[in-house]
Protein backbone atom coordinates (compact mmCIF):
# COMPACT_ATOMS: atom_id res chain seq x y z
CA UNK A 1 0.00 0.00 0.00
CA UNK A 2 2.89 2.49 0.38
CA UNK A 3 4.15 1.70 -3.13
CA UNK A 4 0.83 2.61 -4.24
CA UNK A 5 0.57 5.89 -2.15
CA UNK A 6 3.73 6.90 -3.80
CA UNK A 7 3.07 5.89 -7.14
CA UNK A 8 -0.17 8.33 -6.78
CA UNK A 9 1.71 11.11 -4.48
CA UNK A 10 4.07 11.41 -7.78
CA UNK A 11 1.45 11.34 -10.14
CA UNK A 12 -0.29 14.52 -8.26
CA UNK A 13 3.24 16.09 -8.30
CA UNK A 14 3.82 15.76 -11.85
CA UNK A 15 0.58 17.09 -13.30
CA UNK A 16 1.81 20.83 -12.07
CA UNK A 17 -0.07 23.46 -10.53
CA UNK A 18 -3.19 22.96 -12.35
CA UNK A 19 -6.41 22.07 -10.41
CA UNK A 20 -5.91 18.58 -9.62
CA UNK A 21 -8.58 16.70 -7.71
CA UNK A 22 -8.61 12.68 -6.79
CA UNK A 23 -11.56 10.85 -5.87
CA UNK A 24 -11.62 7.34 -4.05
CA UNK A 25 -14.48 5.24 -4.70
CA UNK A 26 -15.33 2.51 -2.67
CA UNK A 27 -18.30 1.00 -0.74
CA UNK A 28 -19.06 0.14 2.80
CA UNK A 29 -18.62 -3.64 2.06
CA UNK A 30 -15.16 -2.82 0.97
CA UNK A 31 -13.67 -1.58 3.71
CA UNK A 32 -10.46 -3.56 4.30
CA UNK A 33 -9.49 -2.31 0.86
CA UNK A 34 -9.78 1.39 1.57
CA UNK A 35 -7.12 3.66 0.56
CA UNK A 36 -6.65 6.91 2.77
CA UNK A 37 -6.45 9.75 0.56
CA UNK A 38 -5.94 12.18 2.89
CA UNK A 39 -2.02 11.35 2.63
CA UNK A 40 -1.94 13.19 -0.74
CA UNK A 41 -1.15 16.61 -1.30
CA UNK A 42 -1.60 19.83 -3.61
CA UNK A 43 -4.97 18.18 -4.89
CA UNK A 44 -8.49 17.96 -3.38
CA UNK A 45 -9.59 14.95 -2.56
CA UNK A 46 -12.93 13.29 -2.25
CA UNK A 47 -14.44 9.78 -0.87
CA UNK A 48 -17.57 8.36 -2.50
CA UNK A 49 -19.53 5.36 -0.96
CA UNK A 50 -20.85 4.40 -4.29
CA UNK A 51 -23.97 2.88 -2.56
CA UNK A 52 -25.25 6.23 -1.35
CA UNK A 53 -24.07 7.70 -4.36
CA UNK A 54 -25.23 5.96 -7.40
CA UNK A 55 -25.39 8.88 -9.91
CA UNK A 56 -21.56 9.16 -9.55
CA UNK A 57 -21.08 5.85 -9.89
CA UNK A 58 -22.38 5.62 -13.09
CA UNK A 59 -21.45 9.18 -14.40
CA UNK A 60 -17.29 7.96 -13.84
CA UNK A 61 -18.42 4.03 -14.86
CA UNK A 62 -17.27 2.46 -11.44
CA UNK A 63 -17.05 -1.25 -12.27
CA UNK A 64 -14.97 -2.51 -8.78
CA UNK A 65 -14.11 -0.60 -5.74
CA UNK A 66 -11.90 0.46 -4.84
CA UNK A 67 -10.91 2.93 -7.62
CA UNK A 68 -9.23 5.88 -7.71
CA UNK A 69 -9.26 8.51 -10.38
CA UNK A 70 -6.82 11.29 -10.72
CA UNK A 71 -8.52 14.37 -12.40
CA UNK A 72 -6.40 17.69 -13.73
CA UNK A 73 -8.92 20.43 -14.40
CA UNK A 74 -11.81 18.12 -14.41
CA UNK A 75 -10.08 15.85 -16.89
CA UNK A 76 -9.88 12.38 -16.19
CA UNK A 77 -6.21 11.43 -16.41
CA UNK A 78 -5.43 8.28 -14.33
CA UNK A 79 -7.15 5.77 -13.16
CA UNK A 80 -6.43 2.96 -10.45
CA UNK A 81 -9.34 0.77 -10.39
CA UNK A 82 -9.18 -3.18 -8.63
CA UNK A 83 -9.28 -6.07 -10.68
CA UNK A 84 -12.57 -6.99 -12.57
CA UNK A 85 -14.08 -10.33 -13.60
CA UNK A 86 -17.29 -10.41 -15.34
CA UNK A 87 -16.88 -14.20 -15.00
CA UNK A 88 -17.87 -14.18 -11.40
Amino acid sequence: MKDFTILISSLVCTIGCSQVSTIHFNSEWNEKNNFDISVLKDCEKSNVVICHNPELKDKHEILSVPTIIIFDNNVEVKRFESKYNDET
